[in-house]
């Protein structure tokens, strides 16, 4: 006597072959809220004061912003300084990201 199969649609349709595949989980890291612009600033007051004490006199820095950008288009010191002093604002200017804002230029000054 022959055994009747069952056709392959039914074999397919068995309870161990309807686990679904795992679905891999998405991992997303929530985007922190950047500070606006003048609040990045301030947070970098201390590192431009530093900055400032490499010069030994008051530091004026020109900050420049664009419309929608979330860092400076250009930093420019007011004055003669030294190589030092303009890598060390160059370097922490460039660190430095906030909320996109509206074009505007704003001169900081920052004392030893």
């Amino acid at each position: 006597m022959v055994e009747e199969q069952p056709p392959i649609a039914a074999v397919m349709r068995r309870p161990e072959h309807d686990v679904a595949p795992p679905i891999a989980a998405v991992l997303t890291t929530p985007t922190p809220q950047l500070p606006t612009m003048r609040e990045a600033l301030e947070r970098s007051e201390a590192a431009f004061v530093g900055c400032a004490g490499l010069a030994e006199d008051p530091l004026l820095v020109r900050f420049v912003t664009v419309d929608g950008s979330e860092s400076f288009a250009s930093v420019s010191i007011i004055g003669a300084p030294t190589a030092e002093v303009e890598g060390c604002v160059a370097a922490l200017a460039s660190s430095i990201r906030f909320t996109p804002s509206v074009a505007l230029s704003l001169i900081k000054e920052y004392l030893p």
